[in-house]
């Protein structure tokens, strides 16, 4: 699996967004990953070439089309609501036969930010591929920040926080009633001083559209968890049945 080539080329571009020099060549190999939500036609083989369900974009295409918002991109990531702020987000991309984009949501993200990952997504939906070879395409891009700040967090089990979910269960519930969004969300979360939260993102490995991800980041952030004291907490759960007892 070299998912990673891709990440690798966004990193530079995400370095190097003061100036824009020679368009890079594709890489000489990639292995496509499909989405959470696709089971793909198979393992994908050896070239450049990205496949969905019906359709290919080469890895070149790709990478085309997101160094032309990349300035786009960059701004986003300038919404973290502190230096702590670390991790991976990967966008899911459907694009049509027109190449334009139909469907693009987070599908996986430590990141912890939704006011980042939310911005990533509305930049994405302006992006322009060439059409794709055979019908439209899926695909996983994924976007690497601030790796060097994960010294500043520290990293907390399952358990730690979720008693504290639970017991808030009436927000979550109320965010899926209110949207209509049935099955499991995964939310990220940094914990300061006295358990206040101090930022928070969201994925899915289904689409769920923008308000119910807003609406559930809004509940968290309404939270108290347990204090960490001086230190910054970093807290990922995975979000099913939050039962009553």
């Amino acid at each position: 699996m070299r998912i990673l080539t891709i990440m690798g080329l966004a990193l530079v571009a995400l370095a190097g967004c003061g100036t824009q020099g020679p368009t890079p060549p594709p890489p000489p190999d990639f292995d496509h990953r499909p989405p959470p939500d696709d089971p793909g036609p198979g393992q994908g083989g050896g070239g450049m070439e990205v496949e969905g369900l019906l359709g290919r974009l080469s890895d070149y295409a790709i990478q085309e089309a997101i160094q032309a918002q990349m300035a786009g991109f960059n701004n986003c990531f300038q919404r973290a609501g502190g230096a702590f702020v670390n991790g991976e987000v990967q966008l899911s991309f459907l694009v049509g036969v027109d190449g334009r984009v139909r469907e693009v949501f987070v599908s996986e993200s430590s990141l912890g930010s939704w006011s980042i990952e939310d911005c990533l997504v509305q930049t994405a939906r302006f992006l322009e591929f060439p059409p794709p070879e055979g019908g439209p395409a899926r695909f996983i891009f994924p976007f690497l920040w601030n790796d060097a700040a994960r010294r500043l967090t520290r990293q907390m089990d399952a358990a730690w926080g979720y008693e504290t979910v639970r017991g808030n269960r009436k927000l979550v519930r109320e965010c899926r009633a209110t949207h209509k969004v049935e099955g499991s969300f995964h939310i990220t979360v940094y914990v300061g001083a006295r358990g206040r939260v101090l930022d928070a993102g969201f994925h899915s490995a289904k689409p769920t559209g923008d308000r119910f991800p807003a609406c559930i980041v809004e509940a968290v952030r309404s939270m108290t968890f347990p204090d960490p004291g001086a230190a910054t907490y970093k807290y990922a759960l995975l979000v099913e049945d939050l039962p009553d007892t």
